[in-house]
């Protein structure tokens, strides 16, 4: 068949302006006088019977009906008119077969495609198997709270996350400030979504920095993807330490990764200070490296980045006679792809 046969399409529904005399619409499922056309019968026995027989010539309100039924629905199809589902013809056939597409009544745009014979359930409801006809792609970023809004044409995504990371500690004279602990992360495949439906978007901030004067570091904030999966804060790197701080952890994902932690701060001399370095975020920001001085240097943390890498601590040497401040954490992040 070549694309140049294509036949000629119907203009008008056959029978379009036949008056209620000679046509016969919509056409009885059954036959009630035994000489009518109906769906169940087509034209019965007797209208096949000669007339001097006892024959009834078949009537021409039932040719005009039947014609108008097929050329109705052939005109829909030729101009790409969708079908959607219909419960009274669904329970009339015993359900639409595996493989069947029907456009959604509800959202221009979705077609849905069961995935089993003798379906009944309505995909506009939630019915069961019923999955999305045509693979739909994208992506959506979060670095900031807000809602996620299910495709049209999707049902299934894969959500990733981290949680915010710790700020660094500040420092004063030969000392130095503590690494924030890295974000957690989250990964999850989520199915059986509905096209329109809402997921609220949590994003933890960076925690905050350390004070001037060996203050510490503020905590990390939690990231989550509705109820799907949670990630807590990397921890606030203490100020004028050597102790680490701790890395944030996740839950509710197909995969969970605890951050990384902030390292403490180390005297290598009585001139020289190594600054604590910060986390790094599992399968996101390395960790802000570490920062030395020596003799009279004096600096503040660096800022960890975004997703989930901690910030690295305030270095102050003993000559400098000052005091510094850490740094904030790197941002948590979401994203959501299909």
């Amino acid at each position: 068949m070549l694309l140049s046969q294509i036949p000629y399409k119907f203009l008008e529904i056959f029978g379009k302006n036949a008056s209620a005399t000679y046509l016969t619409t919509p056409l009885p499922q059954t036959t009630g006088s035994g000489i009518r056309a109906s769906q169940d019968l087509g034209f019965p026995p007797a209208t096949a019977t000669p007339i001097g027989a006892g024959g009834t010539p078949p009537d021409i309100r039932d040719f005009n009906g039947v014609l108008q039924y097929e050329t109705a629905w052939s005109q829909w199809v030729q101009a790409g008119g969708p079908i959607v589902y219909d419960a009274t013809f669904s329970t009339a056939i015993g359900g639409y077969p595996n493989g069947a597409v029907l456009a959604s009544a509800t959202m221009p745009g979705v077609w849905w495609r069961s995935t089993t014979d003798n379906n009944t359930s309505n995909p506009d409801t939630g019915g069961a198997n019923w999955v999305s006809a045509f693979q739909v792609h994208g992506a959506q970023s979060f670095t900031t709270s807000g809602t996620f809004t299910v495709p049209v044409g999707v049902t299934t995504v894969e959500a990733e996350g981290w949680s915010g990371a710790g700020g660094s500690g500040g420092a004063t004279p030969n000392n130095g400030g503590s690494g924030g602990g890295a974000g957690a992360y989250s990964k999850k495949t989520i199915t059986g979504l509905t096209p329109g439906a809402t997921i609220t978007v949590t994003i933890g901030a960076g925690g905050t920095a350390g004070a001037t004067g060996g203050g510490n570091g503020g905590n990390g904030g939690t990231t989550s993807f509705g109820a799907y999966f949670t990630c807590t804060g990397g921890s606030g790197g203490p100020g004028n330490s050597s102790a680490g701080a701790s890395g944030g952890t996740a839950s509710g994902g197909d995969l969970n990764i605890t951050g990384q932690n902030g390292n403490g701060a180390s005297i290598i001399s009585s001139t020289a200070v190594l600054a604590g370095s910060g986390g790094n975020a599992p399968q996101g920001a390395s960790g802000a490296p570490p920062g030395i001085t020596a003799a009279l240097g004096a600096y503040n943390g660096v800022a960890g980045q975004t997703p989930g890498g901690g910030a690295s601590g305030g270095i102050s040497a003993s000559g400098s006679g000052a005091n510094v401040a850490g740094a904030v954490g790197g941002g948590g992040q979401i994203i959501v792809r299909w």
